[in-house]
């Protein structure tokens, strides 16, 4: 029930930081949570870190902040930094973390079916008391039902993937691998702008963003230990 809440928390974050700061800013500030359960992996689950991991971690993280240059700079000398969406897109990424911490206790002893059960039940719940159903009733665009029925579908397959992978793997592997997210997101927008798409506005992404992408991904791969060797051990007769 304590995640399925802090999962409803993180959702409004997330959402109250697009809306007051727009999603370059929400996409910096958001990594807080991923970066948060590294070191709770490495701090609390007592995982294992390794030098090659270790300098992985370390070049994702130098990846972002070239990747990002422009929204942080955007974002230090903006003179209202900590004003109400920075606020919400923290609580939102931190409680990102809790609920990612407690999922991860969870699907040891629980499937992830049944607990996601309860964690999409949850935020069900708590926002029905404050959604105003008149606003759905009244879309006319075809696109736009489509659009959210994809986003509803999308959340849940995404989520219930990370619940698989908090049940097969390390905390600070699926952090890792979650800071690539906007990367994912930059690269899908630059070729939807080959393709002469422009209903929506894309950031500009400059030649040090793209270096730290690039950065990003080695990084993440190093992370997750694909150069890792696997030990051996044979036992004496």
């Amino acid at each position: 029930m304590i995640a399925g809440f802090l999962l409803g928390i993180n959702y409004i974050g997330f959402m109250q930081g697009v809306n007051y700061t727009g999603p370059a800013v929400t996409q910096v500030m958001i990594q807080v949570g991923p970066i948060t359960l590294a070191f709770t992996g490495f701090l609390f689950f007592k995982e294992k870190l390794s030098w090659i991991r270790g300098a992985g971690f370390l070049l994702a993280i130098i990846g972002f902040a070239f990747f990002y240059y422009q929204q942080l700079q955007r974002l230090i000398g903006t003179p209202d930094m900590l004003n109400q969406g920075v606020l919400w897109i923290l609580l939102g990424a931190w409680s990102w973390t809790g609920y990612a911490i407690l999922n991860k206790i969870l699907v040891k002893t629980i499937p992830s079916a049944q607990i996601n059960l309860v964690l999409y039940g949850v935020p069900a719940l708590l926002f029905i008391p404050l959604a105003d159903f008149s606003s759905i009733a009244s879309i006319e665009s075809f696109w736009a039902v489509l659009i959210l029925l994809f986003m509803g579908g999308n959340t849940l397959a995404a989520y219930g993937a990370l619940s698989l992978a908090l049940k097969y793997t390390e905390a600070n592997k699926i952090s890792i691998i979650i800071t690539a997210n906007p990367v994912i997101t930059f690269i899908i927008l630059e070729i939807l702008l080959w393709t002469d798409v422009s209903w929506f506005d894309v950031p500009a992404v400059n030649a040090l963003s793209y270096f730290g992408a690039i950065l990003v991904l080695i990084g993440a791969v190093m992370a997750i230990g694909v150069f890792s060797k696997t030990k051996r051990t044979d036992k004496k007769k």
